[in-house]
Parts: structure tokens; sequence; C-alpha cells
């Protein structure tokens, strides 16, 4: 255990582990109660079409007739709005060989941890199984408090990626832990930052699965080079507050890094990925979004205003800004927007786009750009540019 974790955690994993397993536990019927509470605020305000299209497109199901139109017309009412266009006028990501081949390695392993009968396979990105060691693979739990994960490592490479899968159509308690989004007090887990505040659902999960996650990474002797967390979509938003943990308490004794793709805002401090406490060589913290997906913006305020903007489109003006309510949480991880400067050519132009001041900003109702095969193809496209 202790050759991947510094050995000042390791004296500590056996006595926190068991602190934090019976704070856990003391707090699992408060956390449910207030899970339930915060759904039954929240899920009164998104309708019940929208939930299932998000549903659908985890899962990389078809839409049917009624769902494709909800999801044009809610498209088609953000795009009114002058902060719904691409992002042309964003520096471009400035990315080397070794940061897209993490990227893709994250991708790949966010999707596999889907587990799903037919594996999307995208030419450049999806690897071979014999790629990969499976050193730990993890099931959810019926309580909502463990996410499935499968921890792997990418031999080439010797990083071990700790992917978390996203939100399970199957779990009604994956999807209370979404909308569960009331900030609540994270300083004793993300300890040094100040006053810090976290998404209460995914917060949750992230505390529940730090014991197991550390015994697994602890598990496995073999030389290795790096640490990656990753995850799409819900899964992302815990990949990202596991991660801040394990760094903040200097956990690790190799290199980490964290890629997230269409991960929801889930922590209080704007740009956390600037912290000094977070800097460290060679090592990358990315929040990967396509241009359009709303769920990377899909804090309480922006729900609430993205509802009545589909509910009530002509109480709201349509030859001006659109006026935001100031968010209560952000996205964990340097944004980084993938788009096609080339909409209307025959061949798409995928380009990345540094988002420094957040994506506050932005109007996206595109539900369909939230699907993990887009984002894939995406990359896949922008790493034949990069190397071009």
């Amino acid at each position: 255990m202790e050759k991947f974790i510094k050995s000042s955690l390791a004296r500590r994993v056996a006595a926190t582990s068991a602190q934090q397993s019976a704070a856990v536990s003391a707090s699992v019927h408060a956390n449910s109660a207030a899970n339930s509470a915060g759904a039954s605020t929240n899920l009164a305000e998104i309708s019940l079409t929208l939930d299932t299209l998000l549903n659908r497109l985890t899962e990389n199901e078809r839409l049917s007739i009624g769902e494709e139109n909800v999801a044009t017309r809610l498209q088609r009412l953000c795009e009114q709005y002058p902060q719904s266009h691409a992002p042309t006028h964003l520096s471009e990501w400035q990315s080397d060989r070794e940061t897209l081949e993490i990227v893709h390695i994250a991708a790949d392993c966010a999707e596999s941890v889907y587990a799903r009968k037919h594996k999307t396979v995208i030419p450049g990105i999806s690897l071979p199984s014999s790629s990969y060691d499976l050193v730990h693979q993890i099931a959810a739990t019926a309580a909502g408090d463990f996410k499935a994960t499968a921890i792997r490592v990418h031999n080439p490479s010797r990083t071990l990626v700790v992917a978390i899968r996203g939100t399970n159509k199957t779990s009604p308690i994956d999807w209370i832990t979404n909308a569960n989004g009331e900030p609540v007090d994270a300083t004793g887990f993300l300890s040094p930052l100040p006053e810090v505040k976290a998404h209460s659902g995914f917060l949750y999960v992230a505390q529940s699965m730090v014991p197991d996650i550390l015994s697994a990474i602890g598990s496995y002797t073999e030389p290795l080079d790096r640490i990656c967390f990753a995850g799409h979509s819900a899964g992302g938003a815990v990949a990202a507050l596991l991660y801040l943990h394990f760094q903040l308490s200097h956990s690790l004794a190799i290199p980490g890094d964290c890629i997230t793709f269409a991960a929801p805002p889930v922590i209080s401090i704007p740009n956390v990925h600037t912290n000094p406490d977070l800097q460290s060589p060679n090592t990358c913290f990315l929040a990967l979004v396509t241009h359009g997906d709303p769920v990377p913006r899909a804090d309480r305020p922006y729900i609430r205003q993205l509802l009545q903007l589909y509910s009530n489109p002509s109480d709201l003006p349509r030859d001006a800004d659109f006026h935001f309510d100031p968010p209560e949480l952000w996205n964990a991880g340097n944004p980084i927007i993938l788009f096609d400067k080339n909409p209307d050519g025959d061949e798409e132009q995928i380009t990345a786009v540094e988002a420094t001041a957040g994506l506050e900003k932005f109007l996206w109702g595109n539900v369909k750009m939230h699907d993990l095969k887009i984002y894939l193809e995406m990359l896949s496209d922008l790493r034949v540019s990069e190397r071009s």
C-alpha cells in the first residue's frame, strides 16, 4: 500500500478509514433524507422528459420522436441568444502529445466503465483490452453511496486510471444524488481550501468511496508513472472531488491527473485548478466539455433558468443577451471546450479552446451533445488535427 500512497497517509489510513466509515454510516440516513428533499425540490423544476433525454444519452440509446422534439425545441430556444454561439473568441488550447495521450486514455477508460454490451469503438481513442491490466472493479451500491468504478493500468504508459461511471438509468438513487445539488460545507474533505462548499450528492458519494479507492490503489505493486482520475457526467463530478481530496491531502506519492468529460459544476470556488496547492509539474486537471452540452452548466440556478426558458420563452427578451443568475457552483478542472469551427462545411474542423474565465457566460441546451460517444469522436478528430 505504501508504494503509491505516501507513508504518512498509509499510517493514517487505518484510523481515518474507520473514522470515515463511522461518519459515513452515521450520515447515511441524514444524507438519504437530504437527497430525497433535494430531489423533491429540483426534480420538480426539471421536466421528466428532459431527465429521460439525458438518461437515454448516457446509456447510448436512441431517442423517441417526442424526445427528439423536446431536444430540438430546447436547443433552438437557446440558440436565439448570443451566449449560445461557438466560442471562437477564446484562445486555442495549447496541448502537447503527452497530455493528449493521457486525455485519450482517460476517455477510453471513462467509456469502458459503462460496461456496455457493445462498447463504443472510436479510431484513435479506443484501445484493445490487452493494453490494460484490470486492478480492481467495484460495483455500485444499492444505497447510492458508491458509483461503479474500474481501476485499470494502461501498460504502455504505466498509468493507473480510476474511472468512475456516470448515472445508471436503472438506479433511482443515482438520479436523486444528481438532483441533490445544494452546496454544503466541504472544508473537512477539501482542506486546506477555505470556506469551500460542494454539491451535496456528489460530495456524499466521494466521501464514501475514499477508503475503498485508497485500498485498491495500494493493492497494486508494479511500477507506475502516474495516476489519473476520470469519469463522464456524474462520474466525472465524483472523480474530480476524489482527485481534489487526494491532491490537497498530498496522499499520492506519484503524479496525479484528473480528466473529466461532461461533468456538472461541483465546487463553490471558481478556477480551483489554479490553487497553488494543486500545482504540480507534469500533471493536468482538465474538464472537457462539448459546446452546447447543458450538463457542465447545470447547477441549480442554471437548471431553473433553462426550465423557465423552455416553459415560458415568450416571457424572456430575444433581442438581448440572456441574463444569468449568479452560479452556486463551478466546474472542477480547467474547462476545455470542444467544437466544430466549420459546422456548415463538408469537413469538420474540431478545435479545443481554453475557457479561462469559466463556463458561466454560456447558454447551452443541446442535450444530444452530452453523449460520451460525441466526446470520443471529437477527441479523435482533434487528435488528427494535432498530429497534422
